[in-house]
């Protein structure tokens, strides 16, 4: 018998997808070439100890800082040092990155990552926004290892407004009924709706951010790929060859 929910998986995003790509009559494809959906999976509890390594992270280093209500980290931010980061020292702020990559590589959880190629998605499903086919596959994933695991578990999204989620699941049903994806619409081991997360009080989704964009940076450029390089272990199923590997590429 399965028992009650016990995973979340944490979800966040890098790149622009071009989202909401009919403006004003002219296609507006975004502003990258490629889209990052990653997704950090940790059990209930693992959850709260996850959240306070993060909140004594931003205690130690902006402990002098008067920092913007609700603050959250990111690393785009920091690693171009835009404010609050600006007030940390170089070695400061790459010891910030170092402990929050750490507490990913040391912590008992597991990624999963969708990268698309936006010039090539457009190419094979115009019609289609690729945020959503890189969810129904991060989905399928989830479904994957919580099978696996004869666990429930549900999915938190930062950046999901209602407008966002009426329009991915509109495209996700567009999706489901393409034979192509046939396999990948069975989710009943995750429960409820995807639900919005707020980082402040989901830190794990200051994780996600990290690890999207290290993911993302990879993607564009292979010499900066350092910072996934180093916590690659923890994915679930990295197995390239596989067709339900936990990290795609398409």
């Amino acid at each position: 018998m399965i028992e009650l929910v016990e995973y979340t998986m944490y979800v966040d995003e890098s790149g622009d997808s071009g989202r909401y790509r009919f403006k004003n009559g002219q296609n507006n494809t975004g502003s990258s070439k490629y889209f990052t959906l990653a997704g950090i999976i940790v059990s209930d509890a693992e959850n709260e100890r996850l959240g306070k390594a993060v909140n004594m992270l931003i205690d130690r280093y902006f402990d002098h800082i008067q920092l913007p209500e609700k603050f959250k980290m990111h690393y785009y931010p920091l690693i171009h040092n835009h404010y609050p980061y600006d007030q940390l020292s170089e070695i400061q702020r790459k010891q910030l990155a170092d402990g929050m990559f750490d507490i990913i590589k040391k912590s008992d959880l597991y990624l999963l990552s969708i990268t698309v190629n936006l010039e090539e998605h457009y190419e094979k499903h115009e019609s289609v926004e690729p945020v959503a086919l890189a969810l129904l596959l991060l989905r399928d994933r989830f479904q994957n290892f919580l099978k696996e695991q004869n666990k429930n578990g549900f999915i938190v999204y930062e950046l999901l407004s209602k407008r966002q989620k009426r329009k991915i699941e509109h495209h996700m049903k567009k999706l489901s009924k393409n034979m192509m994806f046939q396999d990948h619409v069975k989710f009943q081991n995750i429960r409820h709706h995807i639900r919005k997360g707020n980082p402040v009080k989901h830190p794990v989704l200051q994780l996600a951010d990290f690890f999207a964009y290290s993911v993302w940076r990879r993607s564009t450029s292979h010499h900066a790929a350092d910072r996934w390089e180093s916590i690659k272990i923890k994915y679930y199923r990295l197995d390239e060859s596989s067709s339900k590997t936990g990290n795609i590429e398409i």
